[in-house]
């Protein structure tokens, strides 16, 4: 693929997790502004927006953390039992901040970093969405085919869906120690 972006052979069935998808999205709302919808948060929470949006933002300090990743490491209590629970806990590291994202036709983000790397699992997509790493010039697609890959979002990149239909991955973090 890219240095940017590592393949890695998890093998998931993608038409699972599309039934489990549909089950979410009959049982929760889009966030706005978002456009993304939790699928691990924070113990006690049953919030379908818990740990969305920005995880730090910036300061006349500088940048400074919103949330801490790391507490957004359980399954949204209607999703125990869940396909994507399947999915989180047969991965090779724990999983934090699991949530969908939507990117709506004809749209891109603004350009940004994040502080750590993401997997993505490519759930509806087409040929027409991709990450554009703009320092490295590189233009990379993710695939549906039930694999997550890292991606290395600490590098400037954004994502762009120049489709008429939306793109929707399952992304998280990985625990950072």
């Amino acid at each position: 693929m890219s240095e940017l972006i590592k393949k890695f052979e998890t093998n998931f069935d993608l038409y699972k997790m599309i039934d489990c998808l549909e089950t979410v999205m009959s049982k929760a709302e889009w966030h706005p502004k978002e456009n993304q919808i939790a699928i691990q948060v924070r113990n006690g929470s049953n919030d379908w927006h818990d740990g969305v949006g920005k995880s730090a933002v910036e300061t006349d300090k500088g940048w400074e953390h919103k949330v801490n990743e790391n507490d957004f490491n359980q399954i949204h209590p209607e999703l125990k039992g869940s396909y994507f629970e399947e999915v989180l806990n047969n991965l090779p590291f724990k999983p934090v901040r699991a949530r969908l994202m939507r990117l709506i036709p004809k749209r891109c983000y603004s350009t940004h970093y994040d502080w750590t790397g993401r997997y993505h699992m490519a759930l509806i997509t087409t040929h027409h969405a991709h990450f554009v790493f703009v320092k490295d010039q590189k233009v990379v697609h993710i695939p549906a085919d039930g694999c997550a890959y890292y991606v290395d979002t600490t590098k400037m990149h954004t994502a762009l869906n120049g489709d008429t239909k939306d793109r929707i991955h399952l992304v998280f973090g990985e625990v950072n120690e």
